[in-house]
C-alpha cells in the first residue's frame, strides 16, 4: 500500500507543470488574439477541451482494462517525458518570445499572406 500512495503522490506532482502550461497558453491566446475575437477563441478552446475529456477518459479506461492501469500510467509518464524532450530540443519552441512581450504580431506564420 505505501507504493500506491507514493505513485499517486508522484503522479499528482507530475501534473503541476501542466497547470502552469495551461496558464501560459491561455495568456498567450489572450495577448495575441484580436480583441474582437477573444470570446470566440476562448469558447473554441474551452469547448474542444471539454469535448476531449470524456473521449480521453473512455480511451484511458478501455486501455487500462485491456493492459492494466500500471502500464497506462507508466506509458503516460513516458509520453510526457518524450513531449518534454521534443520541446526542449525544438529551437522554434525554445526561441518563442516571453509571454510578457507578446502581441497580435508575435506569432506570424511563416509564408502566410
Amino acid at each position: 500500500m505505501p507504493v500506491a500512495w507514493l505513485t499517486l503522490l508522484l503522479y499528482m506532482i507530475s501534473w503541476i507543470p501542466a497547470g502552469a502550461l495551461n496558464v501560459l497558453v491561455f495568456t498567450m491566446l489572450q495577448k495575441i488574439a484580436s480583441k474582437h475575437l477573444i470570446g470566440r477563441i476562448f469558447t473554441a478552446a474551452t469547448s474542444l477541451s471539454a469535448m476531449a475529456a470524456p473521449v480521453g477518459s473512455l480511451l484511458g479506461g478501455s486501455v487500462g482494462t485491456w493492459i492494466g492501469s500500471v502500464l497506462v500510467v507508466t506509458c503516460s509518464g513516458i509520453i510526457g517525458l518524450i513531449v518534454a524532450l521534443c520541446w526542449l530540443l525544438n529551437m522554434e519552441v525554445r526561441n518563442l518570445p516571453p509571454t510578457k512581450s507578446l502581441d497580435e504580431n508575435s506569432l506570424v506564420i511563416q509564408g502566410a499572406g
